[in-house]
């Protein structure tokens, strides 16, 4: 008699959390925003997304502010989705080398602003159709999130789309303007007023087939704040010279800022008169909290509960590390690493003893 087979050992939820990603710690996406992403306004009093997009609505030149790692990309994000059909949003995030030329010039930073722009667009223009065709599903969000992880979307149009997010659903006519625009501005030698009057013009090409722009200065600790680099000494130039100038586009911007910048003069004058408002984003409680880990696991495994994962006691825990430093990309590094653990372990559940030991072993990794 032939013998039966031995039963496949079924994939736990832990296995499958960390399979795809569950607890991404870092920058999402702007087509997992609605997977992995809960929007403050729905887990605190204070009001950010909706604020964000009022602000956006009326023109306005906005201080998105809070520590590094605490949502500022995610909320900006969240509400370009919101606002997908009426406005066309270009991200500005710098990883540069001449960072001390380009953030003291606000000739230098409108150039720096077009050539991004254009390099971003001319990338999206030579991927495959094929890769196109699910870029588009994806913002669409016709495909879940475990099935865009299996599409290896992420590494062939995570960086143009994490600049120009809505490429994938753009008129090809208007993604050529673009790009044709640039290049010219580009070539062309002008200067400081004439510099900022292009991108102006860039906006108006834009606006011409029906989304207004907005543009997001993301990132601005790369700008500013770099650890292997002393940048202080640009700090006053940035908010000094060039936002002032960019105010000049007269189309709405958003700036990432850190509360870093409030020790200085020029940063706290710009509150008071580049600004048209600041926006601070708030610190969630422990029901927040949970929520945020709820709808990650939701996005991988529909079904399951948070208490499947997490012990009660476990949750207080990582709660009470989130509340000593409340940034949630430390946070979900944290829930990523004792994933980890339980797995290597073979534990089902996260628990509050191995919480405990992974704080201990990892903290000076989770920054």
């Amino acid at each position: 008699m032939r013998g039966k087979l031995p039963l496949k050992n079924k994939t736990t939820i832990i296995e499958k959390l960390i399979e795809y990603d569950a607890f991404k710690h870092t920058t999402i996406p702007i087509y997992e925003i609605p997977y992995l992403f809960t929007p403050f306004d729905k887990i605190t009093q204070k009001k950010t997304e909706s604020a964000l997009k009022r602000s956006v609505e009326n023109g306005e030149f906005v201080s998105l502010k809070a520590d590094t790692g605490s949502g500022k990309t995610c909320v900006a994000s969240c509400v370009f989705l919101m606002l997908q059909t009426r406005y066309f949003p270009i991200i500005i995030s710098p990883l540069m080398e001449k960072v001390e030329k380009v953030c003291t010039s606000p000739e230098d930073f409108a150039r720096f602003i077009l050539a991004q722009t254009y390099y971003n667009v001319q990338s999206f223009g030579v991927i495959d159709k094929k890769t196109k065709a699910i870029a588009k599903e994806a913002m669409a969000f016709r495909i879940s999130y475990t099935e865009g992880k299996k599409t290896g979307i992420g590494g062939r149009i995570k960086g143009t789309l994490s600049f120009v997010p809505f490429l994938a659903s753009l008129e090809p006519q208007l993604s050529m303007d673009i790009e044709e625009f640039t290049k010219k501005a580009l070539e062309e030698k002008i200067y400081n007023t004439q510099r900022i009057a292009c991108i102006k013009q860039l906006c108006e090409t834009i606006e011409a087939y029906g989304p207004k722009p907005i543009f997001l200065l993301d990132d601005t600790d790369k700008f500013l704040k770099r650890p292997e680099i002393d940048l202080s000494a640009i700090v006053a130039p940035f908010f000094g010279r060039i936002l002032p100038a960019l105010v000049k586009i007269d189309y709405p911007i958003i700036v990432a800022t850190h509360k870093y910048y409030d020790g200085f003069p020029t940063y706290r004058d710009a509150e008071k008169n580049c600004f048209n408002k600041v926006i601070t984003i708030p610190k969630i409680d422990k029901a927040g909290l949970d929520a945020v880990l709820q709808k990650r696991i939701k996005a991988v495994c529909s079904r399951a509960k948070l208490e499947q994962v997490f012990e009660a006691d476990a949750l207080k825990s990582i709660y009470d590390y989130y509340s000593r430093e409340p940034i949630l990309r430390r946070t979900m590094l944290l829930c990523q690493e004792c994933a980890e653990k339980a797995r290597s372990e073979g534990q089902e559940k996260i628990t509050d003893s191995l919480v405990t030991l992974t704080i201990l072993e990892s903290e000076p990794n989770i920054q």
